[in-house]
């Protein structure tokens, strides 16, 4: 036994804090109530978004320039229009599945009625066309507009591609991948429209000086005053159409007729048309996973040096307090987008990097 003669003391070893007094240590500060709150957000969304969307999602649809096409490029979100604005148009997606009329017969219709309201016209109209069969000579698909006025203009004429020699009946066209026709730029549709211009209002004009105002000359008439502008025309247009088939039983699939408008979605869309809030609810369990590993690994790191530092104390303790003094202040956005220029945007390598600097912190703490 140790002698002295000094005053006896008695010491108590606390017992090891349960998950149930962490917890309640955690709950009893606003700080802590808002974070497992926002924690709880994050895996709940994360996991509707894992069963929701594919895994593939980033390689096949996000970084896939043709899944976005039928989108406006470069627009605010949806809710823009509270603030008003004559130049706000919703964007708008028709489809169908089953002709309108004449689905029994050779001439298979379908129609869209659009209403323009606005004095801005659609950014672009696209037409998509997927699942065509056919048992002989190809159809013929054609896309006419009936305007407020009555004037009727035929956009576009376009035959699907004939059968090859060693195909065999029936024939199938864009199972796959949908035929897509941007009616705003094709060449077919632009000399139509200069042409429809010579007839109705005997306005001469090339076809490529219509390139990047097909809508404007749609959805409007020619200022009678010869500016070469085009007074909006607000009413009901009627979108047709129509497949002409020599066999009955030809089909057709889907058809889907787009009007772009001037907003899209809760956050808009990038360069490329892509919904920006779909990216970012799939970033969504990327960022969960990239959180919690890295601070699981960076405060493993950073505890385990601040009690070796704090229990050996002397040359080790300054040894490791000045590293993490020194290595807390290097700047760690340049060296990371160093890295990725050299290595390429690879996530474990920002994973890497937020490990190796995210520890000094918490060592010094502890």
């Amino acid at each position: 036994p140790l002698r002295h003669s000094g005053p006896s003391y008695q010491v108590h070893i606390a017992p090891a804090m349960s998950a149930r007094e962490s917890l309640r240590i955690l709950l009893a500060s606003t700080s802590g109530k808002a974070g497992v709150v926002l924690l709880m957000t994050l895996v709940t969304v994360s996991l509707v978004v894992l069963i929701r969307l594919p895994l593939n999602f980033g390689s096949q649809q996000w970084n896939n320039p043709t899944e976005w096409a039928d989108n406006p490029k470069s627009v605010p979100p949806d809710w823009v229009r509270l603030f008003g604005g004559s130049d706000s148009l919703r964007h708008q997606v028709y489809k169908a599945s089953a002709p309108t009329f004449g689905a029994e017969t050779t001439s298979k219709g379908y129609t869209f009625n659009y209403e323009h309201t606005q004095d801005t016209p659609p950014t672009f109209i696209s037409l998509s066309i997927s699942n065509v069969q056919f048992q002989g000579d190809p159809p013929l698909i054609l896309l006419e507009v009936v305007r407020p006025d009555q004037r009727k203009l035929r956009l576009l004429q376009k035959v699907i591609r004939g059968a090859r020699s060693e195909e065999t009946t029936p024939i199938i066209r864009y199972a796959e991948m949908p035929l897509r026709v941007y009616v705003s730029g094709d060449e077919e549709s632009l000399a139509a429209t200069a042409e429809y211009l010579r007839q109705q209002f005997q306005v001469d004009v090339a076809p490529r000086e219509l390139q990047g105002r097909l809508e404007e000359v749609l959805f409007g008439t020619p200022d009678t005053m010869g500016s070469g502008k085009y007074v909006p025309l607000h009413g009901q247009y009627q979108f047709t159409i129509r497949a002409l088939v020599r066999d009955p039983a030809d089909s057709i699939g889907d058809i889907k007729l787009v009007m772009a408008g001037t907003h899209f979605g809760f956050m808009g869309t990038d360069a490329l048309g892509r919904d920006l809030a779909l990216g970012l609810l799939f970033g969504f369990p990327v960022a969960l996973t990239i959180g919690l590993i890295t601070a699981l690994l960076a405060s493993a790191i950073g505890t385990s040096l601040g009690i070796l530092s704090g229990y050996m104390g002397g040359k080790t303790d300054i040894a490791i307090q000045r590293f993490a003094d020194v290595w807390s202040n290097i700047p760690l956005l340049p060296i990371l987008i160093f890295l990725i220029f050299i290595f390429g945007q690879k996530l474990w390598l920002v994973m890497v990097i937020l490990i190796i600097f995210g520890w000094p912190g918490l060592a010094i703490v502890v």
